[in-house]
């Protein structure tokens, strides 16, 4: 009996180290490559982004109400939009998505979905009469976040005529009442602020307030749902949220402005992997990128972006080489203020 306890008890470390190892998560530091455009274009605000399959980046300048083009290097290729109501024109852009497959453009402003062929061409205004938070394209299929007071339904899903095929998820339950200050419609939006991610037949909801991933199959069935563990504060940060938001309501500041809760920035999906851009406070200091296996839920890895950013909206560029790809993120830069794009790539 004494020789089994010693024997376990030699044991006992390299099992603790095992299962620690285990759960160690790798830590990566990225650098900036170059940053763009030049000082004769400015972006008035954070640009919305994405990337088509041949690499091109897409960034929505909300203040121009217009869509630039851009090569992998910064050289600017082209633009659309303007400001109107017309076929083709914008108001107010505020978020884009390209099929990675077919190349049609899609970009929600105050009026709609506008939908642009590959060579930009304009084919059809998708009228919208909800306030859609975000969007993701591709397969024939557009997904949106779009929470209305008195309705559970959190995603809708549209094809690429405009007609709806079905609603996707619940959004979350908020008493109005704790919250007189604020109108419903915003409170909805505040809580439900997130991603929506389409990846053949599965739609992932990535919550930026509650830093939450929930997966989805095409008729609406729940898959799994899975919160993120790290940072160790992540749990603080969420449970003051949801105090917030469902306990005792959520106030104006003094100056009459509303402050939203967050602990994620955006989203995105690229090959087997969702890439979440965690926000700087949350992480004590630098922003970072948490790269979850799209399957599991799990976290693969951590991404530590440079300092001197404030990071807005993140994509990965297609590449050969899925272990180290890189990135693409629309920021401000500290120093001087400026509204850029970055690529970004791993140390």
């Amino acid at each position: 009996m004494k020789k089994i306890l010693i024997l376990a008890f030699c044991f006992l470390p390299l099992i603790i180290l095992w299962a620690t190892g285990a759960e160690k998560i790798p830590v990566a530091e990225l650098k900036l490559v170059c940053s763009f455009p030049e000082d004769d274009l400015y972006f008035g605000s954070f640009p919305a982004i994405d990337i088509d399959k041949e690499g091109f980046i897409y960034a929505v300048d909300n203040r121009e109400h217009t869509v630039f083009i851009f090569n992998k290097e910064g050289k600017l290729l082209g633009k659309f939009g303007g400001w109107g109501q017309g076929p083709g024109e914008l108001q107010w852009p505020a978020k884009i998505s390209v099929d990675k497959k077919s190349g049609e453009i899609f970009v929600k402003d105050n009026t709609g979905i506008n939908m642009f062929g590959p060579g930009r061409d304009f084919i059809r205004r998708i009228r919208t009469f909800t306030g859609i938070l975000n969007l993701d394209a591709g397969n024939g299929r557009i997904a949106v976040i779009e929470p209305i007071p008195g309705e559970n339904d959190l995603i809708g899903l549209y094809d690429y005529r405009g007609f709806r095929i079905k609603s996707l998820g619940r959004k979350y339950d908020l008493d109005y009442s704790k919250s007189q200050e604020i109108p419903p419609v915003l409170l909805d939006r505040m809580a439900n602020d997130g991603a929506v991610l389409l990846d053949g037949n599965h739609v992932y909801y990535v919550s930026y307030v509650f830093a939450e991933i929930r997966k989805y199959d095409l008729s609406g069935e729940p898959i799994s749902v899975k919160k993120l563990s790290i940072p160790e504060d992540i749990e603080k940060y969420r449970k003051q949220y949801r105090q917030i938001l469902f306990e005792t309501g959520v106030k104006k500041n003094k100056d009459g402005t509303i402050t939203n809760f967050r602990i994620l920035n955006d989203a995105c999906l690229y090959g087997e992997h969702i890439y979440l851009l965690m926000l700087g406070y949350i992480t004590n200091g630098r922003y970072q990128i948490i790269v979850v296996d799209k399957q599991s839920l799990e976290v693969k890895k951590r991404m530590i972006l440079p300092s001197g950013l404030w990071p807005e909206n993140i994509r990965v560029f297609p590449s050969n080489n899925r272990n180290t790809p890189l990135f693409l993120i629309s920021f401000q830069d500290q120093a001087s203020g400026s509204f850029l794009l970055g690529i970004l790539k791993e140390d």
